[in-house]
């Protein structure tokens, strides 16, 4: 029996593919809810990467700036008061090896000398934007917003007067104080910022990819024969299928298992994505009716007795709702009447007034 079934199949596939070489053909055509969940998704996580480009390049290391700035001059500051002038030991001419030298002491905590405190400070805010380097903390120099530093009391007063504000009215007259400090970057701040949009942009080249190679797919379908044409040129009839394994027909794929002799797909499982094709379920139903024609008369019993109990269910429904409403239509007008009556019986007569 084995030996005749196989054979019977192929004069079948040659039947259909005679009978249906003119008949129009199909093709599927990617659904709208994925492409644009997928758009989505794309546009979103390249939005959100360039968001982190954006904090990574500019806007941390603008209030890094800000905060290497404010720092220095608290270290001017301080370093004035102790010291009396700007000497030539005002400026840093190993920045990286005396912030390691902080580092040592300070161990979390701050550093006993004010100077060295206010220095570590200000190196500390250097580094976390890559500008500790000896062009930064000496005097004269060029910063590296590209103002030039002519020497120690000349920066001194410039950035006590760009960070300074008119105290508000009510106080002294002509009063100043310094604006708030800038809040300090910490160590992951920036790098942070690198990593979110390299993932993000990671994401979303993956989904580009993934999305690009979905829609170079396509399926074609011969009604007349029934016939499937993959996106790899192989085609499926109904009698090539041994099996329509729906095992994850929830998440929209179907596992059709393909008998032996297929020239192509000879005993393996043919993994379909039926969320992204459209109409490749309604193709995928149909040929499973023609090849198994039981199923489909039991589905379709099926189907119509749950059509049935719905329709009576909601006939019930409706009689309850009605039945309800009648009661309801009744017991107001009893009521209307009760109290009709009751005035009646209760209005004194003309005799008893006089």
């Amino acid at each position: 029996m084995g030996h005749t079934f196989h054979p019977t199949i192929n004069l079948e596939t040659q039947a259909t593919e005679a009978a249906g070489a003119n008949a129009p053909i199909e093709r599927t055509r990617l659904a709208g809810r994925w492409v644009r969940k997928t758009l989505f998704i794309i546009v979103l996580f390249t939005g959100f990467g360039f968001w982190g480009l954006l904090d990574a390049v500019s806007v941390y290391p603008k209030r890094g700036a800000n905060v290497a700035e404010y720092r220095e001059l608290k270290y001017l500051e301080i370093y004035r008061e102790r010291v009396g002038t700007f000497d030539a030991n005002v400026s840093i001419k190993d920045p990286k090896a005396e912030y390691a030298r902080l580092l040592a002491i300070n161990q979390g905590n701050p550093v006993q000398d004010s100077i060295e405190e206010t220095r570590r400070q200000w190196l500390e805010s250097l580094d976390r934007i890559s500008q500790l380097d000896v062009t930064q903390t000496s005097y004269p120099r060029e910063d590296f917003r590209g103002v030039k530093v002519e020497d120690a009391q000349l920066r001194f007063e410039k950035l006590r007067e760009a960070w300074s504000k008119v105290v508000t009215p009510g106080e002294a007259p002509g009063a100043v104080a310094q604006r708030d400090p800038p809040k300090p970057l910490a160590s992951w701040d920036i790098p942070s910022q690198w990593g979110i949009m390299f993932v993000c942009w990671v994401v979303a080249g993956i989904v580009s990819i993934g999305f690009i190679k979905g829609a170079r797919k396509r399926f074609t379908w011969q009604p007349d024969t029934q016939r499937l044409t993959l996106s790899d040129g192989s085609s499926l009839v109904p009698a090539d299928i041994e099996e329509f394994d729906k095992r994850r027909w929830s998440k929209f794929y179907v596992y059709l298992k393909v008998i032996a002799t297929h020239p192509q797909h000879g005993g393996k499982e043919v993994e379909l994505d039926l969320y992204r094709y459209l109409p490749l379920e309604d193709w995928i139903l149909e040929m499973e009716r023609t090849r198994f024609p039981e199923r489909a008369e039991a589905e379709r019993v099926e189907a119509e007795r749950v059509e049935a109990e719905r329709v009576e269910a909601e006939q019930v429904k409706t009689e309850q709702a009605e039945v309800e409403k009648s009661d309801s239509d009744v017991g107001g007008k009893g009521t209307d009447e009760d109290l009709s009556t009751t005035n009646f019986d209760s209005k004194p007569s003309d005799s008893a007034k006089s």
